[in-house]
């Protein structure tokens, strides 16, 4: 059974609707408040993260948490988020489906626990806060009071755009 969950693009709602509307294995569940987030991982058993480019990872990363097996593009942070896991990074559309048969119950119980303890290890607030930490000392070592970094890194949503970037962002 595939579960998809989020808001679909209002021009390609009715078109994703009509072509799984037949299908008992594929469900759409809407969007998910975070509050209940946790009820996607708990009730899957794998993420299929097909995403062309993906540049922060928080679903992977999420899902890693509870100990699902990530099957993604090799894009974005995806590569250095699953970094020294058995997880599977896809070049094509072809190595989503391989990957998926590949799986076997030793190897879904191995990504299982090691996903678990990669998450608690390295994406912990201790971790979190001492890397911030180390990265505005590095600033400041480097900067001069008349210097401002010439590095930003800005997310600014995940669909198409259809108004300008606002000044205030």
């Amino acid at each position: 059974i595939f579960n998809f969950y989020g808001i679909i693009e209002e021009s390609y709602e009715k078109f994703f609707k009509y072509k799984i509307n037949n299908n008992p294995n594929i469900l759409y569940k809407n969007y998910i408040l975070h509050e209940n987030i946790h009820i996607i991982y708990e009730e899957n058993d794998i993420l299929l993260h097909p995403s062309l480019n993906e540049a922060g990872a928080t679903v992977i990363l999420e899902a890693m948490s509870f100990g699902l097996p990530i099957i993604c593009r090799k894009e974005g942070g995806n590569a250095e988020t699953l970094k020294n896991t058995n997880n599977y990074l896809c070049n094509n559309d072809e190595d989503f489906f391989t990957s998926l048969k590949s799986i076997e119950y030793n190897t879904y119980e191995k990504i299982f626990y090691q996903n678990i303890k990669k998450t608690l290890i390295f994406n912990n607030i201790q971790n979190r806060f001492s890397n911030l930490s180390n990265i505005i000392l590095n600033i400041n070592d480097t900067c001069n009071e008349k210097e401002i970094p010439n590095i930003i890194h800005y997310i600014y949503g995940l669909k198409e755009q259809k108004e300008d970037f606002p000044f205030l962002y």
